[in-house]
């Protein structure tokens, strides 16, 4: 049994294992993934106070003042304003292949004068042609191409630092403003022995793969680097082509910082869908915010601020996987009941995305989604089994006390079976106060000896069938059939744990005894009709302590409650054998059981009576019937 349990939960465990791996692998969990890590970034952000990127941005009001494209001549002295006010680096992020009103020569010559400033220029894109930067800078380190991957949900996650194109290594326009920055400190890049990694400063930058972070099967090519959107979009200070060239820009705001200029303007399209603006629902970020988050990202980086968000090997995390569906198993397994499974996978939930969210912080993408699914299935397969299992226990369990028991009876085992099952699957022994009924036909023998075998039955399955379907219908349990007798207990499996509801049990017992004498005498009416004798019956009942619980062998168990009380209802049923009148049924109490009644029940006091194997006397009672109006009156 142990092992057949121990094989299931295996391969349960390498089955879900391999479904979520295989899942994960074909890409199936990248958009749920991709969810995560934005919601881990829009939560990360946290703004520098004073940051080391400014933004200056071509307004829709600098538009209708200085016109767009933004002239050459205005372009070129804004750019001188922002390098004489001590720019360690100007990045313009605006195309500039050839010349736009104003006069051409006087950017070139701010251009020749000023080498930190870089402009941007286009890759080449398949049928789409590069874009060049201005003539008197192209192929030179002033140039930096503003090519930045889209992912397929059109949400931009990563950077892409450096690529070949047209037979040469161009460089971005964020990793040639922060080289220029990071020159003035005296960190340039090294190669990092004959790797294609490069180091900067105190980081060594890896390029991230195709299946790295919330990746799987992404366009890894060139050297990418995932960006962590630190400032927000909010970080940066920011000033208008009006401010520059009015002058409202004091040096002490733009000196030692890097500047890029580009547009903010609502009508002219350079805008990109990021995390934060996917969670938040805010405006997408400007082409020079993004570039400002890259380059802010690689200073941080350089400097040893932070760290680059890294992935462990895919193959560990496939045993974190594995460790989470086996855990979820485990947990399923071990606790069985669903709201502790519920709760149970609730909490391994909410741990699971702690320890994701942790890792993040710290520095490490360790892929969510797998883990969760790994987890969810699991739980889910041990929620099902476990209804599999308690639909197959709870059909056993009817089964084998339904012949006992009422339904009612039953279900209330089965909803209570932690405190009244033992660990054999049968009600576990105790002691308990119940009410015991005993029932039997009189002078049945000499009539059965008349009565042919198919008569005989008939007679008794009748009998029989009124008797349990009173005692089930109030609440009892049958014990047994003792030939034509009829063994049955109210109050148990579940003990009682009131005086109230011990007196309940022996007032349907009672009520049981009355109901079943006037089933007597409908069946009697039927019996003569049919030809076959009327029965008479006699009826014991106490109320007592009793132990009750499954007494036999291994290869017949029963359950039955034993006791003095069984044997005073037994010796009740039989007392007087000559019997009390004509009444087709004659029911006894003990004293024990008449003190449950209440008034709704007719009752005469025949005496004390010497029981046999009782050494004192008991008082014993003639139950007549249900009281009428006027005894109920006359006893309150």
């Amino acid at each position: 049994m142990l092992a057949a349990t121990a094989g299931r939960l295996v391969a349960a465990w390498l089955v879900i294992g391999l479904a979520v791996g295989g899942a994960n692998a074909l890409g199936w969990l990248e958009k749920f993934e991709l969810l995560f890590y934005d919601t881990a970034i829009a939560l990360s952000s946290a703004p520098a106070a004073d940051a080391p990127v400014v933004l200056v941005g071509a307004t829709d009001v600098d538009l209708g003042d200085y016109g767009w494209p933004l002239p050459d001549d205005r372009l070129a002295a804004a750019i001188e304003s922002l390098a004489a006010a001590g720019a360690v680096a100007v990045g313009v992020d605006l195309y500039r292949d050839r010349p736009v009103g104003g006069d051409e020569q006087v950017l070139a010559e701010v251009l020749g004068r000023r080498g930190n400033v870089v402009f941007v220029s286009k890759l080449s894109s398949g049928n789409l042609a590069a874009i060049d930067a201005p003539r008197v800078i192209r192929g030179g380190s002033q140039v930096g191409f503003a090519d930045i991957p889209v992912d397929d949900d059109g949400i931009t996650r990563r950077a892409l630092l450096f690529a070949e194109d047209r037979g040469a290594m161009q460089f971005s326009l964020g990793l040639r403003l922060a080289l220029r920055a990071l020159e003035a400190r005296g960190i340039k890049p090294e190669r990092v022995g004959d790797s294609t990694r490069i180091r900067l400063g105190a980081t060594t930058i890896r390029p991230i793969g195709e299946s790295e972070g919330p990746y799987q099967n992404a366009d890894s090519g060139g050297y990418q680097l995932l960006i962590d959107f630190r400032e927000s979009g909010t970080g940066f200070r920011r000033f208008s082509i009006a401010d520059v060239l009015e002058g409202r820009v004091s040096p002490a705001q733009i000196n030692g910082r890097v500047v890029i200029v580009g547009t903010t303007s609502q009508s002219v399209k350079d805008s990109f869908s990021v995390p934060s603006n996917r969670i938040s629902g805010d405006r997408p970020a400007f082409g020079i915010e993004l570039h400002g988050q890259i380059v802010s990202q690689l200073l941080r980086l350089a400097e040893g601020r932070d760290g680059q968000l890294l992935s462990p090997p895919a193959a560990l995390e496939y045993v974190w996987v594995l460790l989470v569906a086996a855990l979820a198993i485990g947990i399923g397994w071990r606790g069985r009941r669903l709201p502790v499974l519920i709760g149970a996978g609730l909490v391994g939930l909410a741990l699971i995305v702690l320890i994701h969210w942790l890792a993040f912080r710290a520095g490490w993408w360790v892929a969510l989604t797998p883990a969760v699914a790994a987890w969810i299935a699991g739980l889910g397969w041990s929620i099902g089994d476990s209804m599999q299992s308690q639909s197959r226990q709870r059909a056993q369990l009817m089964s084998l006390f339904g012949r006992y028991f009422s339904r009612d009876v039953a279900e209330q085992i089965w909803t209570r079976r932690a405190e009244v099952l033992g660990s054999g699957g049968m009600p576990a022994p105790q002691q308990l106060v119940a009410t015991v009924f005993f029932s039997d036909l009189a002078g049945f023998t000499s009539k059965a000896e008349v009565l042919a075998p198919k008569e005989l039955t008939e007679l008794l399955n009748a009998y029989f069938e009124s008797a349990v379907s009173i005692i089930h219908r109030n609440g009892g349990s049958i014990d047994k059939f003792i030939g034509d007798a009829v063994m049955a207990v109210f109050g148990v499996p579940i003990a009682r744990m009131s005086k109230q509801e011990i007196f309940e049990d022996a007032r349907r017992a009672v009520r049981s005894a009355i109901e079943f004498a006037a089933a007597i005498e409908g069946l009697n009416q039927g019996f003569v009709a049919a030809g076959l004798p009327a029965i008479a019956v006699r009826i014991g009942i106490h109320t007592g302590p009793v132990v009750a619980g499954s007494i036999g062998s291994t290869q017949r168990m029963e359950y039955t409650v034993i006791g003095d009380s069984v044997n005073v209802a037994a010796r009740l049923e039989g007392l007087d054998k000559a019997g009390r009148g004509d009444a087709a049924c004659r029911i006894l109490v003990s004293e024990t059981t008449r003190h449950c009644l209440d008034e709704s029940f007719s009752v005469q006091r025949l005496g004390e009576f010497k029981l046999q194997g009782k050494r004192e006397a008991v008082e014993v009672y003639h139950v007549l019937g249900f009281a009428s109006p006027a005894e109920r009156a006359s006893a309150s």
